[in-house]
């Protein structure tokens, strides 16, 4: 049997920090191009706040192409990055590595 996993789905990425600070995520899932703020700007709220700087964030995003991720070792300005479409299995490793990393202290 597999892992179960619960998840919160943000669609105001104003709220995101607010929610985060309520439910206490293992790991966060942004995309880079949203309305109001993008994603990096909701990584930005995130590190500056104590409670949720520590938690790992995965940009999932069409804005780059998945050769691009590849050249950069999967990170991008020190970011995990996961470009779309993405399956289901890619994400999980994703997501479980960087909870990993996070709870060990070692950086992905």
């Amino acid at each position: 049997a597999g892992k179960i996993y619960e998840v919160r789905e943000v669609n105001d990425p104003v709220a995101a920090t607010r929610v985060a600070r309520e439910f206490r995520p293992d790991a966060v899932l942004l995309d880079v191009d949203m309305p109001l703020l993008d994603g990096g700007d909701v990584r930005s709220l995130f590190k500056e706040d104590p409670e949720l700087a520590k938690i790992p964030v995965l940009f999932v995003t069409a804005s780059i192409l998945q050769e691009e991720v590849e050249s950069f070792n999967g990170r991008i300005a020190g970011e995990v990055f996961i470009a779309k479409p993405v399956t289901i299995d890619t994400l999980k490793q994703s997501i479980e590595e960087s909870i990993e990393a996070a709870g060990s202290g070692v950086s992905l």
